[in-house]
Order: structure tokens, then sequence, then C-alpha cells
């Protein structure tokens, strides 16, 4: 039986790759039928280098691909890393995020491999999400030259990738899919209303269909010309209960020394059934600004112009502003805070309105599983009161979610999703008031 002598392994995450010396050559040229080769770890490190010296990515990844149950954790995790490298060599970028992520699973404190994820998040056009992660690394210590590397990192998520897009899908059983209210009756100025049944909360399931699509045209080094479409589609057996949005968007994106700037014209419609119901234009500035080394600011405004389908006199002109921070507490968790507003002036007075929201949401990486929780609360006050009710409309809303993103079955770079969603509306007017509770199982990108 053959035995190779053991060799000095390669660094771990290092950047440069062993060859397998002369042994494994002599060895291999032997028939294989008379004689047993046992590797350790270290060897078939350096045989896999030795793959991808002589350009055999196949045996390589097959090789490494074996590694990664193996019960030491540096040892599966360098296996990663180096697939990882193959499959970017191969241009995909997707398979590389899937395995990095991977390895934070099992080392957040990897802050090279962090670094690492968020230059790939970058070519893949995820910006939000690779800066995430260098808020993230930056929020456990850094040794000197790793915390060199986050300046180049930063400057290279300005080499955008130029068109992409993402997608999920989720079945949705939901208890009020028309957030209609619970009452049968509606009280009114001429007195009480019995409600047809479609005016009354109903259940379903639904299936939820989100998606987005970008392209970027670069002007000049800092300088953008951004395109946007996205659809929000939730689904029902019965069709009149259907809600479908799709949105397209233009306009320039600057680059910032410290964040980034865009102004987009965006066009929105709105079906519910199989109905338009609303049309919409606005006029949109969005501005990203870096705190510090683990916080993030963005602010936003926007001017737009309603237009709705079923009764004109709801056609509004709104002002909305918002403010939001982010920030990461350690390599594995973060918070972050929001508030909003919007005044609204419609063709009837009634339909005019001032509406103001706070929230928050904090997320945390638990092993191979992200949970997320966020809750938000909002007060919306009509101008004047409609004629056909006792008092002008004045809502209490809230929404508390909770999710987890479930990596462990990762496939094809997609992961599934659970999501549980209550929201309650308290209103002075009863046919606003409803409480609803919604679950998703479904599945998303894994990064």
């Amino acid at each position: 039986m053959t035995r190779l002598r053991r060799l000095r392994p390669g660094p771990v995450f290092g950047a440069s790759l062993l060859q397998l010396t002369s042994a494994w050559t002599a060895a291999a040229q032997e028939p294989s039928a008379q004689h047993q080769v046992h590797l350790s770890a270290e060897e078939m490190l350096d045989l896999s280098s030795e793959a991808v010296h002589r350009g055999d990515l196949e045996t390589a990844q097959a090789v490494l691909r074996s590694l990664q149950a193996d019960p030491v954790p540096k040892v599966r995790n360098e296996a990663r890393f180096r697939l990882a490298q193959i499959a970017l060599a191969r241009d995909d970028p997707t398979q590389a995020a899937v395995l990095l992520r991977a390895i934070l699973d099992d080392e957040p404190g990897a802050q090279r491999v962090r670094l690492e994820l968020a230059r790939v998040l970058g070519m893949l056009g995820d910006i939000s999400g690779a800066r995430r992660e260098l808020r993230q690394a930056q929020a456990g210590p850094l040794p000197a030259d790793v915390a060199r590397l986050v300046d180049r990192f930063s400057a290279a998520l300005r080499e955008y990738k130029r068109f992409g897009g993402q997608l999920e899908l989720a079945l949705a059983p939901d208890s009020n899919i028309n957030r209609a209210t619970a009452s049968d009756t509606l009280g009114t100025v001429i007195g009480e209303f019995e409600l047809d049944e479609d005016a009354q909360a109903q259940s379903g399931l639904g299936l939820a269909v989100r998606g987005t699509g970008y392209w970027r045209q670069s002007l000049d080094e800092n300088l953008a010309l951004l395109s946007q479409a996205s659809l929000d589609t939730n689904l029902f057996g019965e069709s009149r209960f259907n809600d479908v949005s799709a949105r397209v968007a233009v306009g320039p994106e600057w680059q910032l020394s410290n964040g980034r700037l865009r102004v987009l014209v965006n066009r929105q419609r709105r079906w519910f059934g199989a109905n338009r119901f609303s049309d919409s234009t606005s006029l949109g500035i969005d501005v990203e600004r870096t705190l510090s080394k683990t916080a993030q600011l963005r602010l936003a405004g926007d001017l737009s112009r309603l237009e709705v389908v079923p009764n004109p006199g709801q056609d509004a002109t709104s002002l909305f502003v918002s403010a939001s921070i982010e920030k990461a507490l350690t390599p594995r968790s973060g918070i972050g805070g929001s508030l909003a507003g919007s005044r609204q002036v419609a063709r009837d007075a009634p339909y005019s309105a001032w509406w103001a929201q706070a929230g928050g949401f904090a997320w945390h990486e638990l092993g191979e599983t992200t949970l997320i929780a966020s809750a938000t609360f909002s007060r919306f006050t009509a101008d004047a009161r409609l004629p056909l009710y006792t008092r002008k409309r004045q809502d209490h809303f809230a929404r508390v979610t909770l999710g987890a993103t479930l990596r462990t079955f990762t496939h094809f770079g997609f992961a599934p999703q659970v999501r549980l969603v209550w929201e309650g509306n308290a209103s002075t007017v009863g046919v606003y008031d409803y409480s609803r509770l919604r679950g998703e199982i479904g599945i998303v990108r894994a990064f």
C-alpha cells in the first residue's frame, strides 16, 4: 500500500495555493488495482491545489467537496473557501456567496471571509447587502492588515454589476385576505347597516410572488443611469381578492465619497381582482450616508400624484419623507430604526390626511439560521368626515413580523424562509377596523 508523506498545509483562507510534490505524481502512475492511497485532509487540500494548477477544476472540486463533511471546522471551511474561489473562476458568484456564507455560519469571526463575501455581493449587485457585511465585519475586532482591506473593498463596491434581479416565492395562509372588518354591521349617520359577506373578513391561502430587476449604465466614474422594475403580487383562489402592483423607475445615481444619491422618476400601477385600481407617478430622492464604521443613515423623499380609478375623489398629491438608520452590533447581529411621515391632499377633503410612522428591527445569525424581527406603528388622521360616517377617520395601526431564513437547506443559491406577520388597525370608522394574521413559507436568496 502506498502511503504519501505528510505535506505542509496551506494557510487557512490564504490567497495562495500549494502544489503537490512529486510524491503524488509517482503514486498516481502506479496501477490503482494494486495500491490503495490514503490521504490526510492536508494532503487532499494539496491535491486540490495541484489540480487547480493543472487547470483540472473538476478534480479539484471533487476533492474539495469530499472535505466539506470533515469533522474539523478549519478543514471543511478551507475546502469551502477554495470551492468559492473556483466558483468565481467559473463566473458563478451566487454559488461562491453561498459557500462563503456557510463558512461564516461556522466561524462568524472569520473577517477575511466576510470581506470576501462583501466583494462577491457587490459583484452580484447586492450593494446594500455588501455594505451590511462590511459594517458587521467592523463591529468585531479587526487585525491591522484586515482593517486596511476594508477601504479597498468599500471602493470596489463602485464596480457594480450592470444588471441583475431577485425573485421570492411563498405560500401565504392569511386570516384576512381583504383587510376587512370582522363585524357584520356598520354604523352610519342614518343607522346600522348589515355588511355584505364580501365586505367582511375573508380567510384564504395565497401565493405571494415578489420580483425585482435592475439595469445600470455607467456614464462616468461616479455617475450611472439606473433603471428598475418590480412586481409584487398576492394571488388567491378567488380572483376578486388578487392584489397586484407593478413599478418601473429610471434616473441618475451618484456615488459620493461616503454614500450614494439617487433621483428616480417612478410609475406604478395597482390592480385589485382583474380591475385597474390606481396609477401613481412620483419623483423620489434617496440618499445613503455612512455615519461610522458600523452605522449607515438613509434619507428619502417622494413627491407623487395618485389617480384612483373607482373613486376620483381620492385622487391626491402627496409628499412623503423618511429617515432610517442601521447599525451592526456584532459580526452576527444588528439593529435599526426608522421614522416616516406624509401629507396627502386629495380632491375631496375626507381623503386628505396626515400620516406618521415609527419602526424598529433587529436580526441575529444563529448558526445557519438568520432570525429577523420588526415592528411598526403608525397613525392616520383625515382632514374631514365622510358624509356617511359619524366621525372623521383616525387610525392607529401596528404590525409585528417574525421571520427566519434556514440556510441549512440551501439549494441553487436559494434557501427556505418562514415568516409570521400580525397586523391590526383600530379605526374610528368601522369599515377600516380590522386585524390580520398571515404566514409565509417560501424560498429566497440564501445571502
